[in-house]
C-alpha cells in the first residue's frame, strides 16, 4: 500500500519546455555554420590561394621582428606633429598587448581549442613536401598545410591577431588615417595566421575583436593612470588640437 501511495504521490517527468529544445537546436546549427564556415575559409585560404608573392608578403606581416620596429618608426615619425600623443599611443599599445596577452593564456587554458593540424587527418609540412604534394591539398580531402611549425599550445584567440588589433585600434584613435593603414596591417596579419595553417578564422576573428577592444580601453584608461603618478602631462591635449576623441583641450591661458 505504501509503494501504491508513493506511486500515487510521485512527482511527474516534465516534458522540457520548447522553448529550450528550440533553442538549443538554433545553438547547435550556429556551431555546426562556424564549422563549416571555419573549413571553407581555411580551405580557400590555405589550400586554394597559393600566390607566391602574397604568401611571401604574409609571412614578412607576421614577422614580429618586422612589425614591432615599424609600428614604432611610425610613432617616432608621428612624433612630429605631436609628440604627446604619440607617447599616450606607445603607453596604450603596452598596456593593451599586456591585458591581451593575459586574456588570451586564460582563454587557452579555458577553451584549448585544437588548432588545425590537430584536427585534419593529413598534415603537409610545406618545408619538407614536394610542392607536387603541396598542391595537391586542394583535391585530397581532410587535408591542411603547415607552413610554419606546429605549435603545441591551443589556438583559440590568435595572439598574433590580437597584437595586431591592439596596435590597429590605438593607432586609430590616435589617427584616423594612420589607422586606416593599420587596420590593413592587421588584417593580413590574420589572414597570414589562416594561410599558414596554423589557426581557424573564428580564432584571429576573435583576436581581431579581443585586441582592438584592449587597445581602446588602455587608450581611455592611459591618461588616468599616468595622472595618477604625476606624469600626466606627457599625455595631455594640447588646446589647439585637443583630444583624439573629439574633447576639447584645456583652456588656453589668458594673459
Amino acid at each position: 500500500m505504501r509503494a501504491v501511495v508513493s506511486a500515487a504521490h510521485a512527482p511527474e517527468e516534465r516534458e522540457p519546455r520548447p522553448g529550450l529544445a528550440y533553442n538549443r537546436r538554433v545553438l547547435l546549427l550556429l556551431a555546426a555554420d562556424v564549422n563549416a564556415f571555419d573549413h571553407e575559409l581555411l580551405q580557400f585560404l590555405n589550400c586554394d590561394f597559393t600566390s607566391p608573392w602574397f604568401a611571401r608578403l604574409l609571412r614578412l606581416m607576421q614577422d614580429k621582428w618586422i612589425a614591432v620596429p615599424f609600428f614604432l618608426v611610425v610613432l617616432v615619425a608621428l612624433s612630429f606633429l605631436d609628440w604627446r600623443r604619440c607617447v599616450r599611443a606607445l603607453a596604450a599599445a603596452a598596456l593593451g598587448w599586456g591585458v591581451s596577452m593575459l586574456i588570451a593564456s586564460v582563454l587557452w587554458v579555458t577553451l584549448e581549442r585544437p588548432r588545425p593540424p590537430w584536427v585534419y587527418e593529413n598534415v603537409v609540412q610545406s618545408a619538407y613536401a614536394t610542392p607536387e604534394a603541396v598542391a595537391g591539398c586542394a583535391t585530397v580531402p581532410d587535408t591542411v598545410v603547415v607552413r610554419r611549425h606546429k605549435s603545441g599550445s591551443p589556438g583559440f584567440p590568435s595572439r598574433h591577431a590580437m597584437t595586431a588589433g591592439v596596435f590597429a585600434m590605438v593607432l586609430t584613435l590616435a589617427w584616423w588615417w594612420v589607422g586606416a593603414g593599420a587596420w590593413v596591417f592587421a588584417l593580413l596579419v590574420a589572414a597570414g595566421r589562416v594561410h599558414d595553417g596554423v589557426h581557424w578564422p573564428t580564432d584571429v576573428m576573435a583576436g581581431l575583436l579581443l585586441g582592438a577592444l584592449m587597445g581602446w580601453a588602455a587608450w581611455r584608461v592611459v591618461p588616468r593612470i599616468l595622472g595618477r603618478i604625476g606624469l600626466g602631462k606627457l599625455v595631455a591635449a594640447s588646446a589647439s588640437q585637443g583630444d583624439s576623441n573629439g574633447e576639447p583641450g584645456p583652456p588656453a591661458p589668458v594673459g
